[in-house]
């Protein structure tokens, strides 16, 4: 995939670049912040101001070369990307005690796009990335029971501080539709998790129609 040689049985990428792909050893247990000292031991934000969403649970750290396949995927429509990422993220979900299943949740819910944005993009990631976890563990996914009804400025455009003003009664919870499905437990996935804004506003509108947990699923986590 990214330097041609044979990818490694099941995954289209061979060892070497799979071996160049970041990771960190010590996150923050509740944003998956990577740190330099001992693992859980939350990080001066979460200190400071616990976020809406309970836990965070990443693979991966973004940067290069991962960075250049969610770009692919995300903005050129590569789905062969997508297909390696989807590769990516399953795996690790599927490792023994992986933290993505203690406890499962009861339903996937990809972040939204607005309208607008998705058809500027021709298709959701997080959704692709949701379908293909929710068929291989079983767990339902839901993309209806919320909907992105502000269309904002790209987050990536944007420093830390607007991110949080930016996504302020962004989203909203199909209420009668979540009534009827189980809402102890929801996983929230999306491709990157940068300042976590985004996640933290899905997750308190969901928490605000009284579900229990929500953990967020990200394929990286932006240092």
């Amino acid at each position: 995939m990214l330097c041609e040689a044979p990818g490694l049985p099941g995954r289209d990428l061979c060892a070497p670049c799979y071996a160049e792909l970041p990771i960190s050893a010590h996150r923050c247990p509740v944003c998956a912040l990577p740190l330099p000292g001992l693992s859980n031991t939350l990080c001066g934000h979460c200190i400071k101001t616990k976020p809406a969403f309970d836990q965070c649970v990443t693979v991966f750290d973004y940067g290069h070369p991962l960075d250049f396949l969610i770009r692919r995927f995300k903005y050129h429509q590569n789905l062969a990307c997508g297909r390696l990422l989807a590769q990516l993220f399953l795996a690790a979900v599927h490792r023994k005690n992986s933290q993505f299943l203690c406890p499962p949740p009861q339903l996937i819910v990809p972040v939204p796009l607005h309208p607008q944005r998705l058809r500027q993009r021709g298709f959701n990631q997080a959704l692709e990335l949701g379908r293909v976890l929710s068929r291989s563990l079983g767990i339902p996914l839901q993309q209806h029971i919320v909907e992105r009804v502000l269309h904002t400025e790209p987050q990536s455009s944007m420093s830390a501080i607007k991110r949080k003003t930016n996504l302020k009664q962004a989203f909203r919870v199909r209420s009668t539709l979540l009534q009827q499905l189980p809402k102890q437990h929801i996983a929230i996935v999306d491709d990157v998790l940068t300042t976590g804004s985004t996640a933290n506003a899905l997750a308190h509108s969901l928490k605000n129609h009284g579900v229990t947990q929500v953990s967020v699923w990200v394929l990286a986590r932006a240092p």
